[in-house]
């Protein structure tokens, strides 16, 4: 089977749907050897089309096939609902897959889209003006014409089934997973073998301060938590 992925934030290592990509890029391959995978991204102006071969790990580099497709102004847009599509259909896909919200609205390949959550649409902090609001209900319309939908949780099954009007059937919770890089340590494999003046019990936040962290609601939680 030959699947064409969006790889617009395969550069983007340190964003979720950069580090999303990758990984389902890198256990696609492991689980199902046979699948032949199409890395599709803008290269300046202009459609790059990577493919991968296993085996693939962490440091594998796609190889780079010659087909380049013109786009235009509004470049990301111009990719997601033009080049993309038109990628898909020359290089003869059996699926496309678009790893964050933004499915073409007209493609002729089966497309599979995961949406992650609905914020743009949720809350009025994010949904921006006219032109982020025309997006935003530009893919929504082009997510009801997806094959599949996937997505991290169930909350945001109820979310896509509730406010895009996917029937349930069509969204498939698919739930994420740590790296295998990330285990449990003792405290002799810390720096000096000590906590450094970490106290016995805090909450440890790795993230950022944007009001859909909701880490106000974390830091209230916590102090709820504390022995009184």
């Amino acid at each position: 089977m030959r699947i064409a992925i969006n790889a617009w934030f395969w550069n983007s290592p340190t964003a979720g749907s950069g580090q999303y990509t990758r990984r389902l890029v890198e256990h696609l391959v492991a689980l199902e050897p046979g699948l032949e995978i199409l890395l599709v991204a803008p290269k300046g102006w202009r459609c790059h089309v990577s493919r991968f071969t296993p085996p693939v790990s962490r440091d594998t580099q796609p190889e780079t096939l010659n087909l380049k497709l013109e786009t235009g102004s509004l470049r990301k847009t111009c990719f997601e609902q033009i080049a993309f599509p038109r990628a898909c259909r020359r290089l003869g896909a059996d699926v496309a897959h678009v790893p964050y919200w933004a499915p073409p609205l007209r493609s002729s390949v089966p497309t599979v889209v995961t949406i992650h959550d609905l914020i743009p649409l949720l809350l009025p902090e994010y949904q921006g003006g006219p032109l982020v609001r025309f997006y935003t209900a530009l893919v929504s319309r082009a997510a009801l014409r997806a094959a599949l939908v996937l997505t991290d949780s169930e909350a945001s099954k109820r979310d896509i089934v509730a406010h895009l009007g996917l029937p349930g059937e069509r969204v498939r919770t698919v739930y994420l997973a740590a790296s295998e890089r990330y285990t449990p340590m003792s405290l002799s494999s810390l720096p000096g073998g000590s906590r450094r003046g970490v106290p016995e019990r805090y909450v440890l936040y790795l993230g950022g301060f944007d009001v859909r962290k909701n880490v106000a609601t974390v830091l209230k939680a916590y102090r709820r938590a504390q022995p009184v």
